[in-house]
């Protein structure tokens, strides 16, 4: 069952800005906050563990430094795709790129 849009009344006669939500006192006591917050925890510390050790785990197995470093360039822009605001996306990519571009060639 879909959410009345802004604006839109509900079959209660309520529109969407007048209905009410968790208050956060609610949403801290709630376990679906915390099963969501320590998900997004573990998610950001595996994410983080990955990109610092990861030049570290390729060269360890077998490939130039310099191509780990460029695998960890290319996830590094891959991620950055990810955020969706696209504004800021296109300001950005100049200097993103040259970033990314700086950083694999200082692993040499």
């Amino acid at each position: 069952m879909r959410s009345a849009a802004l604006g839109e009344t509900t079959e209660s006669g309520e529109s969407e800005a007048e209905l009410a939500g968790l208050e956060v006192r609610d949403a801290l006591r709630s376990r679906s906050f915390w099963m969501i917050a320590i998900a997004e925890v573990l998610f950001a510390i595996a994410g983080v563990g990955l990109r610092v050790h990861l030049v570290p785990l390729l060269t360890g197995v077998g490939y130039s430094p310099t191509f780990a470093a460029e695998i960890l360039g290319a996830m590094w822009m891959c991620c950055n795709f990810e955020d969706g605001d696209e504004g800021r996306r296109k300001k950005n990519w100049a200097a993103r790129s040259q970033a990314a571009r700086s950083n694999s060639l200082s692993m040499n």
